[in-house]
Protein backbone atom coordinates (compact mmCIF):
# COMPACT_ATOMS: atom_id res chain seq x y z
CA UNK A 1 0.00 0.00 0.00
CA UNK A 2 3.27 2.48 0.32
CA UNK A 3 3.70 2.43 -3.42
CA UNK A 4 6.72 0.24 -4.02
CA UNK A 5 5.24 -2.04 -6.79
CA UNK A 6 3.81 0.81 -8.99
CA UNK A 7 6.89 2.60 -8.71
CA UNK A 8 8.59 -0.58 -9.96
CA UNK A 9 6.31 -1.01 -12.69
CA UNK A 10 6.46 2.85 -13.30
CA UNK A 11 10.28 2.04 -13.89
CA UNK A 12 10.16 -0.67 -16.00
CA UNK A 13 7.98 0.73 -18.44
CA UNK A 14 10.13 3.59 -18.28
CA UNK A 15 13.34 1.38 -19.27
CA UNK A 16 11.74 -0.67 -21.66
CA UNK A 17 10.52 2.49 -23.54
CA UNK A 18 14.11 2.88 -24.17
CA UNK A 19 14.38 -1.37 -25.36
CA UNK A 20 16.68 -2.01 -22.37
CA UNK A 21 15.60 -5.39 -21.64
CA UNK A 22 14.12 -5.35 -18.26
CA UNK A 23 13.68 -8.42 -15.37
CA UNK A 24 11.12 -7.37 -12.60
CA UNK A 25 11.35 -9.72 -9.20
CA UNK A 26 8.68 -10.11 -7.18
CA UNK A 27 10.72 -10.36 -3.85
CA UNK A 28 8.09 -9.76 -1.81
CA UNK A 29 7.35 -12.93 0.26
CA UNK A 30 4.43 -11.48 2.01
CA UNK A 31 3.01 -9.79 -0.38
CA UNK A 32 3.45 -10.83 -3.85
CA UNK A 33 2.21 -8.75 -6.49
CA UNK A 34 3.50 -8.25 -9.49
CA UNK A 35 2.04 -11.30 -11.25
CA UNK A 36 -1.48 -9.94 -10.07
CA UNK A 37 -1.05 -6.48 -11.30
CA UNK A 38 0.43 -7.70 -14.61
CA UNK A 39 -2.58 -10.08 -15.33
CA UNK A 40 -0.28 -13.51 -15.20
CA UNK A 41 -1.31 -16.38 -13.76
CA UNK A 42 1.73 -18.32 -14.33
CA UNK A 43 2.02 -22.15 -13.40
CA UNK A 44 5.42 -21.96 -12.02
CA UNK A 45 7.31 -19.27 -9.30
CA UNK A 46 10.25 -18.22 -8.13
CA UNK A 47 9.57 -20.11 -5.08
CA UNK A 48 9.42 -23.73 -7.09
CA UNK A 49 13.40 -22.30 -8.35
CA UNK A 50 14.08 -21.80 -4.56
CA UNK A 51 13.39 -25.11 -3.39
CA UNK A 52 15.24 -26.87 -6.35
CA UNK A 53 11.94 -27.78 -8.12
CA UNK A 54 12.02 -26.12 -11.53
CA UNK A 55 15.12 -24.38 -13.89
CA UNK A 56 14.79 -20.65 -13.52
CA UNK A 57 13.78 -20.18 -17.48
CA UNK A 58 10.72 -22.44 -16.36
CA UNK A 59 9.59 -19.99 -14.22
CA UNK A 60 10.43 -15.93 -16.00
CA UNK A 61 7.27 -15.18 -18.23
CA UNK A 62 8.20 -12.89 -20.97
CA UNK A 63 6.97 -10.60 -22.90
CA UNK A 64 9.18 -10.17 -25.84
CA UNK A 65 7.75 -7.44 -27.60
CA UNK A 66 7.91 -5.17 -24.31
CA UNK A 67 11.58 -5.54 -23.29
CA UNK A 68 10.02 -7.35 -19.89
CA UNK A 69 10.28 -10.56 -18.30
CA UNK A 70 8.76 -11.07 -14.83
CA UNK A 71 10.24 -13.78 -12.13
CA UNK A 72 6.66 -14.00 -10.55
CA UNK A 73 5.83 -15.60 -6.58
CA UNK A 74 2.73 -16.93 -6.52
CA UNK A 75 1.86 -17.47 -3.05
CA UNK A 76 3.46 -16.79 0.58
CA UNK A 77 5.56 -19.38 1.12
CA UNK A 78 6.29 -20.01 4.88
CA UNK A 79 10.18 -20.74 4.35
CA UNK A 80 10.19 -17.75 2.94
CA UNK A 81 13.55 -16.61 5.17
CA UNK A 82 15.08 -19.87 4.53
CA UNK A 83 14.42 -19.71 0.32
CA UNK A 84 15.59 -15.80 0.36
CA UNK A 85 18.89 -16.60 2.10
CA UNK A 86 19.53 -20.15 -0.02
CA UNK A 87 22.06 -20.67 -3.36
CA UNK A 88 19.51 -20.49 -5.27
CA UNK A 89 18.16 -16.90 -4.52
CA UNK A 90 21.76 -15.91 -5.35
CA UNK A 91 22.33 -17.55 -8.47
CA UNK A 92 18.82 -16.68 -9.67
CA UNK A 93 19.35 -12.81 -9.50
CA UNK A 94 23.03 -13.39 -11.09
CA UNK A 95 21.74 -15.39 -13.82
CA UNK A 96 19.01 -12.14 -14.31
CA UNK A 97 22.04 -10.18 -14.38
CA UNK A 98 24.12 -11.93 -17.04
CA UNK A 99 20.76 -12.06 -19.67
CA UNK A 100 19.40 -8.40 -18.68
CA UNK A 101 20.06 -4.83 -19.16
CA UNK A 102 18.92 -4.47 -15.69
CA UNK A 103 16.83 -6.25 -12.78
CA UNK A 104 14.02 -4.44 -11.32
CA UNK A 105 13.86 -6.86 -7.76
CA UNK A 106 10.33 -5.67 -5.43
CA UNK A 107 12.05 -6.20 -1.34
CA UNK A 108 8.73 -5.01 0.10
CA UNK A 109 8.67 -3.27 2.83
CA UNK A 110 11.63 -4.15 4.26
CA UNK A 111 10.42 -1.86 8.04
CA UNK A 112 8.16 -4.89 8.47
CA UNK A 113 9.58 -7.59 10.58
CA UNK A 114 8.05 -10.01 8.36
CA UNK A 115 9.40 -8.72 5.27
CA UNK A 116 12.46 -7.70 6.78
CA UNK A 117 14.51 -11.06 7.03
CA UNK A 118 13.92 -12.85 4.00
CA UNK A 119 14.32 -9.06 2.03
CA UNK A 120 17.48 -8.27 3.73
CA UNK A 121 19.14 -11.81 3.63
CA UNK A 122 18.34 -11.66 -0.17
CA UNK A 123 20.08 -8.34 -0.27
CA UNK A 124 22.41 -9.25 1.23
CA UNK A 125 24.01 -12.09 -0.91
CA UNK A 126 22.77 -11.71 -4.22
CA UNK A 127 24.67 -8.95 -5.25
CA UNK A 128 22.30 -6.23 -4.98
CA UNK A 129 23.86 -3.08 -6.32
CA UNK A 130 21.58 0.12 -5.21
CA UNK A 131 18.03 0.14 -3.57
CA UNK A 132 15.50 3.22 -4.33
CA UNK A 133 13.33 3.36 -1.12
CA UNK A 134 9.60 4.55 -1.61
CA UNK A 135 8.19 7.13 1.01
CA UNK A 136 4.87 7.02 1.43
CA UNK A 137 4.50 10.58 2.86
CA UNK A 138 1.54 10.08 4.10
CA UNK A 139 3.63 7.79 7.23
CA UNK A 140 6.38 7.01 6.44
CA UNK A 141 8.74 9.61 9.23
CA UNK A 142 12.00 10.61 8.84
CA UNK A 143 13.45 7.78 11.52
CA UNK A 144 11.81 5.10 9.66
CA UNK A 145 14.23 6.97 6.26
CA UNK A 146 17.04 6.01 8.28
CA UNK A 147 16.32 2.94 9.44
CA UNK A 148 15.69 1.80 6.17
CA UNK A 149 18.96 3.01 5.26
CA UNK A 150 20.72 1.53 8.37
CA UNK A 151 19.18 -1.59 7.38
CA UNK A 152 20.29 -1.95 3.82
CA UNK A 153 23.58 -0.98 4.18
CA UNK A 154 24.16 -3.22 7.05
CA UNK A 155 23.28 -5.92 4.05
CA UNK A 156 25.56 -3.90 2.26
CA UNK A 157 23.34 -2.34 -0.58
CA UNK A 158 23.75 1.57 -0.94
CA UNK A 159 20.29 4.01 -0.98
CA UNK A 160 20.54 5.55 -4.29
CA UNK A 161 17.22 7.79 -3.88
CA UNK A 162 14.23 8.41 -2.43
CA UNK A 163 10.41 7.92 -4.35
CA UNK A 164 8.04 10.15 -1.80
CA UNK A 165 4.62 8.55 -3.42
CA UNK A 166 1.46 9.98 -1.93
CA UNK A 167 2.86 13.44 -2.02
CA UNK A 168 -0.24 15.78 -2.87
CA UNK A 169 -3.28 15.90 -0.62
CA UNK A 170 -6.66 15.80 -1.93
CA UNK A 171 -7.81 18.71 -1.58
CA UNK A 172 -4.62 20.17 -3.78
CA UNK A 173 -4.23 17.47 -6.11
CA UNK A 174 -6.75 14.36 -6.18
CA UNK A 175 -5.32 11.03 -7.28
CA UNK A 176 -6.54 9.40 -10.28
CA UNK A 177 -7.19 6.57 -11.69
CA UNK A 178 -4.56 7.42 -14.93
CA UNK A 179 -2.02 8.96 -13.19
CA UNK A 180 0.77 8.73 -9.78
CA UNK A 181 2.51 11.26 -8.83
CA UNK A 182 6.16 11.06 -7.24
CA UNK A 183 8.58 12.88 -6.29
CA UNK A 184 12.37 11.60 -6.51
CA UNK A 185 15.00 12.98 -4.59
CA UNK A 186 18.26 11.86 -5.13
CA UNK A 187 21.82 13.29 -3.69
CA UNK A 188 19.32 16.24 -1.92
CA UNK A 189 17.73 17.21 -5.06
CA UNK A 190 14.45 16.87 -5.60
CA UNK A 191 12.63 16.12 -8.73
CA UNK A 192 8.93 16.11 -10.24
CA UNK A 193 7.97 13.18 -11.92
CA UNK A 194 4.63 12.20 -13.21
CA UNK A 195 4.05 8.44 -14.13
CA UNK A 196 1.69 6.37 -15.00
CA UNK A 197 0.54 4.06 -12.51
CA UNK A 198 -1.26 1.47 -14.72
CA UNK A 199 1.01 -1.69 -15.00
CA UNK A 200 1.77 -2.33 -18.96
CA UNK A 201 -0.49 -6.04 -19.54
CA UNK A 202 1.91 -8.41 -21.43
CA UNK A 203 0.41 -8.43 -25.27
CA UNK A 204 -0.76 -11.79 -26.40
CA UNK A 205 2.91 -12.82 -27.20
CA UNK A 206 3.49 -13.74 -24.00
CA UNK A 207 5.98 -16.37 -23.25
CA UNK A 208 8.29 -18.21 -21.46
CA UNK A 209 11.81 -17.56 -22.02
CA UNK A 210 13.74 -20.22 -23.41
CA UNK A 211 17.41 -18.46 -23.85
CA UNK A 212 18.16 -19.33 -20.09
CA UNK A 213 19.95 -21.92 -18.37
Amino acid sequence: GSGCTTTLLCLARHLATAELPVAMVDADFQRPELAERLEIVSPAGWEDVLRDQLPLADAVVSSVQDHVSLLPVRGVPADAEELAGNLPASISLRVLRHHYGIVLVDLGRILDPLVAGPALKLAERSGIDAALLVRDMRVTTDDDLFAATRALAGAGVSTAGIAETFVATAATAPRTDSAHTISIATRGHAQPAHLAAAPVAPRTDVRHHDSMG
